[in-house]
C-alpha cells in the first residue's frame, strides 16, 4: 500500500475549497458594495461614489452612477489592489451595458456610467437589476430597494419616490478611518425639483440643494431612508390636450362656416 502524503509540520495548510467558493459567493452578492470595501481597506485612499437618478420628462430619463478613487502611491501594495478594484468595475461596467447604458472613463480613477429608462417602471425594474443584493434573504448582506409611485394628472404625473439602503450590516467592517474614506451619496434631478419630508420646516442636514437636484449623504454602517414628491411634464398628456384642442377648434371653425353658408343662402333667397 502506498503511505498517505503527510503535510510537513510548520507548513501552513491549504485552504479547503469549499471555504473559498462560500467567500467568493459572499463576494458576489455584495455586488457594488463589493468594490467600495475593497477599494476603501486595501487602496489607503478616498472612495466617492453617488448614484443618481435624473428625469428629463416622464418617459425619458438616466440611472447615473459616478465612482473615484483616490489611491496613496505610498501603498507598497497599492498596484495589486488598485488592479482588484479595477477589475470590479469592469463587472459593473458589463452589468450597466446589459441593462442598455454605456460607460465613460475620462480620468485614471474616475468612472461615469448611465442608463436609460423610458418611464417609472422601467427605473424601478432597472435600478433593482442593477443593485441585486436586495433579492438576498441573508440578514447579514447590504439591502437596496427603490419604488417609484405615480399617479396622473392630465398635462402632469406625480412621482412618489422611496429609496431604502440598508448598511447596517456592514457596521462592524466600516471603523474609524475606513468609515472616513468613504463617500456615498444618492442624486435626483428633475425638471421643476422635488419636495422632501421637512423637521421644523427646515430640510435634514444630511440633504442639501444643488440647483433642481437633490443630493442625499448616505451613511455607511446604518439605515439611510429617502423619501421625495416630484412633477413631470406628461408627453402623452400634452399630446392629448393638444389633439384635444385641435378637434375642438375645427369643429368650432366647421359650424361657423356652415352658419355663414346658411346666412348667406338666406340672404340670397
Amino acid at each position: 500500500m502506498r503511505a498517505a502524503s503527510q503535510i510537513p509540520q510548520g507548513s501552513p495548510r491549504p485552504i479547503p475549497k469549499s471555504i473559498l467558493n462560500i467567500i467568493l459567493r459572499q463576494f458576489i452578492k455584495l455586488r457594488l458594495l463589493w468594490f467600495i470595501l475593497v477599494a476603501a481597506l486595501f487602496l489607503s485612499g478616498c472612495v466617492h461614489y453617488d448614484a443618481g437618478v435624473k428625469f428629463s420628462d416622464a418617459n425619458h430619463g438616466e440611472i447615473v452612477q459616478h465612482i473615484s478613487l483616490k489611491s496613496q502611491s505610498s501603498n507598497p501594495s497599492s498596484s495589486l489592489n488598485e488592479a482588484i478594484a479595477t477589475t470590479w468595475i469592469e463587472s459593473l461596467t458589463q452589468r450597466t451595458k446589459a441593462l442598455g447604458g454605456r460607460t465613460r472613463h475620462s480620468e485614471a480613477q474616475e468612472w461615469l456610467m448611465t442608463i436609460p429608462f423610458h418611464n417609472a417602471k422601467d427605473l424601478e425594474s432597472k435600478f433593482n437589476q442593477l443593485f441585486q443584493s436586495q433579492y438576498t434573504q441573508e440578514s447579514d448582506l447590504p439591502i437596496s430597494r427603490l419604488q417609484i409611485k405615480t399617479q396622473n394628472r392630465l398635462m402632469l404625473q406625480r412621482n412618489d419616490l422611496r429609496y431604502d439602503l440598508d448598511l447596517r450590516s456592514l457596521r462592524a467592517t466600516l471603523q474609524g478611518s475606513v468609515s472616513e474614506s468613504l463617500d456615498l451619496e444618492f442624486r435626483l434631478k428633475t425638471p421643476w425639483g422635488a419636495q422632501v419630508p421637512a423637521v421644523n420646516g427646515e430640510l435634514s442636514p444630511q440633504i442639501r440643494k444643488s440647483g433642481w437636484q437633490l443630493v442625499w449623504k448616505l451613511k455607511p454602517g446604518a439605515m439611510n431612508h429617502i423619501e421625495a414628491v416630484f412633477w413631470l411634464p406628461s408627453p402623452i398628456g400634452i399630446g392629448f390636450v393638444v389633439i384635444s384642442l385641435m378637434v375642438i377648434g375645427g369643429l368650432i371653425v366647421r359650424v361657423l362656416s356652415l352658419s355663414g353658408i346658411e346666412i348667406a343662402t338666406t340672404a340670397t333667397d
